[in-house]
C-alpha cells in the first residue's frame, strides 16, 4: 500500500495582506499556518475585533504595592500614594494625623 502525503508550504499573510493587522499600530509578524499582530507601543496590545492595538490596562494586574492606589493612563500607569500616606522610596507610609479638639 502506498502513503501519499500532501505537504503545503505556508502563505506568509503579512505580504498577501499589507493590511492585515489593521491601522499600523501593529507589526505583522508571520508564523506557521497564520500570522501574529505585534504592537509597536509597549503597553499596547492587539484587538482583533478592533483591528488595532489598543492600551493595556496594567493595574487590573496590581502592579502596586498595597499602599498605592494604581492609575492607568496610555501605555502606561502610575502608583500614587492613598491618602494619609506619604512616598518613602517604592512603597507608601502612614502619616500620623493629630486632631486637636477644643
Amino acid at each position: 500500500m502506498e502513503r501519499f502525503f500532501l505537504v503545503s508550504a505556508d502563505v506568509d499573510e503579512c505580504k498577501e495582506n499589507s493590511e492585515a493587522c489593521g491601522d499600523g499600530s501593529a507589526t505583522c509578524n508571520n508564523i506557521a499556518g497564520s500570522y501574529e499582530c505585534i504592537c509597536k507601543k509597549k503597553g499596547f496590545g492587539y484587538n482583533h475585533v478592533a483591528r488595532r492595538c489598543l492600551d493595556v490596562d496594567e493595574c487590573k494586574k496590581t502592579p502596586c504595592h498595597k499602599s498605592m492606589v494604581c492609575q492607568n493612563s496610555q501605555g502606561s500607569y502610575r502608583c500614587d500614594c492613598k491618602p494619609h500616606y506619604r512616598k518613602d522610596g517604592s512603597v507608601c507610609k502612614g502619616v500620623c494625623l493629630i486632631y486637636s479638639y477644643y
